[in-house]
């Protein structure tokens, strides 16, 4: 099986992996492991070689032997999956420069081959998850494939819920910045994750938007449009009964709220929102009024929303709380033009009627 031609390694897979998968029983598990940790680099190597018929017969035996051996310890999952890597995707650090396996383009066979192998490697490594992320946001991916990696995922690290917020942050940041289309469907899937995976609902959704808002290196419409959208689709109007809930929504999600007031309204004083021209989409403001009227029964998230828009308009400028990049959200303007945006959002409020129910 060492051989380097691509011709014998397929007819040894042929003869002993698409037989009578009764033969595995005769085979130690000494030997069973060797396979397992050979086949990885074989299918890296066909895919290269533009073998895909080989790549295939690599996913399909991998996965029998997974299933007709005992289990790996930890420190086998932990090589194997890095024997995985060059069979989904490799991240080099630079923009666009993404190593990518056979897993994006080889078709829904080999893809639900290696799916199926995933869960065999529970818990699946920080390294792994980064491969897999790129996989889920890449373009040619068929989106029902996409989400059968955003569910291997999600069971592989149900027992690090840290890695898993850092797995959908990372998923929300990457689709977000490149304006994908799948950029809703994810938001979407991070919001059925924090109601149905975690225990502490309130704790996963406040350590996932500090994840988005520490990494958060460029002003971004869509991205806090998909960040608010999350807290407003994830907290039930029973959490705003806590104080401490309160405390910490309107801690994560006021500036991302001004900031898309601002926007909203710098555009609707320009009168810039009919200028396709200009590039930009018409900002939003859907699950910014959901979350207000959510909590319009307790004053805390209004007042809090209006003293951050009160310092735009004195400062002239927004920054998050805890990004690294101390990045600010609105840059210096002229301060009439500060006090016509502030009393437009205002004006929408009180029809709102906001402000009066906020006090």
């Amino acid at each position: 099986f060492e051989s380097s031609d691509l011709n014998v390694r397929k007819v040894i897979i042929q003869t002993t992996f698409q037989q009578d998968t009764g033969v595995l029983e005769y085979f130690r598990e000494e030997d069973k492991v060797k396979w397992l940790f050979l086949i990885p680099k074989m299918i890296w190597d066909s895919f290269k070689a533009k073998e895909t018929d080989v790549c295939l017969l690599g996913a399909e035996a991998l996965l029998k032997l997974l299933q007709f051996s005992k289990p790996l310890d930890s420190a086998q999952k932990e090589s194997l999956q890095l024997q995985l890597l060059p069979a989904f995707a490799i991240p080099t650090g630079k923009a666009n420069a993404t190593i990518w396996g056979p897993f994006p383009s080889l078709g829904e066979r080999f893809q639900s081959c290696m799916i199926s192998v995933l869960h065999y490697m529970d818990p699946l490594s920080e390294k792994l998850v980064k491969s897999l992320t790129l996989c889920a946001l890449h373009p040619r991916l068929d989106e029902g494939i996409r989400l059968k990696v955003l569910y291997a995922v999600v069971f592989g690290v149900r027992r690090d819920p840290s890695l898993q917020l850092s797995f959908l942050s990372s998923l929300i940041l990457k689709s977000c910045q490149d304006k994908s289309e799948r950029a809703s469907t994810i938001t979407a899937y991070a919001c059925m994750a924090l109601k149905t995976s975690f225990s502490d609902r309130g704790g996963a959704l406040f350590l996932l938007g500090n994840f988005v808002v520490s990494n958060l290196s460029a002003a971004s419409c869509p991205m806090l449009e998909s960040l608010v959208r999350i807290f407003n689709e994830v907290a039930s109007g029973s959490d705003f009964e806590s104080p401490d809930f309160l405390r910490g929504f309107a801690d994560a999600v006021c500036v991302p709220m001004a900031y898309l007031f601002v926007k909203w309204a710098e555009a609707e004083v320009r009168e810039e929102n009919s200028k396709e021209e200009e590039g930009e989409e018409a900002v939003c403001l859907e699950n910014v009024w959901a979350i207000l009227r959510k909590s319009a029964a307790h004053p805390s998230i209004v007042s809090s929303l209006l003293s951050r828009l009160g310092t735009y308009v004195k400062e002239g400028g927004l920054s998050l709380p805890n990004n690294n990049a101390q990045l600010q959200l609105v840059g210096k303007s002229d301060k009439a033009m500060r006090g016509y945006i502030f009393s437009s959002i205002v004006y929408e409020m009180v029809k709102e009627n906001l402000i009066v129910r906020g006090g």
